[in-house]
């Protein structure tokens, strides 16, 4: 007799989130040098999306967080080398928390009935608050360290030559 497989549980669902988040992470990182393959961007973003599906605003804090730790820490991995272990943690940590703004707002608005109603219009919304969360990194804290835009991994891309539309 063949049972079904049981529906996940919330510690089961947020786990599993959890864990596709640092996944694709570390799939956005291939997307930067010296891997350079820019579909890994893509990719990425819709493993994130993915991940944050069913989660709650502080489950998505983490998950977003996790997913800044995978693909900041190899990235900013220079800054070990240059200045050492604790310099690279902290760039490393404080840019992934800042980056993790992402997943409460992103909670919040995919409730809001016009992103329920429209994956288009939610695609879109995703869209600005992950650029919104760049902008915002580009300026802040203390001038901004932008390093690791996702626009950066696509200099390769045949997309290239839209960016003037951006």
């Amino acid at each position: 007799m063949l049972s079904a497989v049981p529906p996940p549980t919330p510690f089961r669902s947020r786990l599993l989130g959890l864990a596709l988040a640092l996944a694709a992470g570390g799939v956005g990182h291939l997307a930067f040098p010296s891997f350079d393959v820019w579909p890994a961007a893509i990719a990425s973003i819709g493993l994130l999306w993915g991940a944050l599906t069913h989660l709650g605003a502080v489950a998505s804090f983490a998950a977003v967080f996790l997913y800044a730790m995978a693909l900041y820490a190899p990235m900013f991995w220079w800054a070990r080398v240059a200045a050492g272990t604790v310099p690279w943690a902290f760039l490393t940590v404080a840019t992934a928390l800042l980056v993790a703004i992402v997943g409460p707002a992103w909670s919040f608005a995919r409730r809001l009935r016009p992103l329920a109603a429209s994956p288009a219009a939610a695609a879109f919304a995703f869209a600005a608050i992950w650029t919104a969360v760049e902008e915002l990194r580009a300026v802040f804290p203390v001038g901004g360290f932008p390093w690791g835009r996702l626009a950066f991994s696509q200099s390769g891309s045949p997309m290239l030559r839209l960016a003037w539309l951006g």
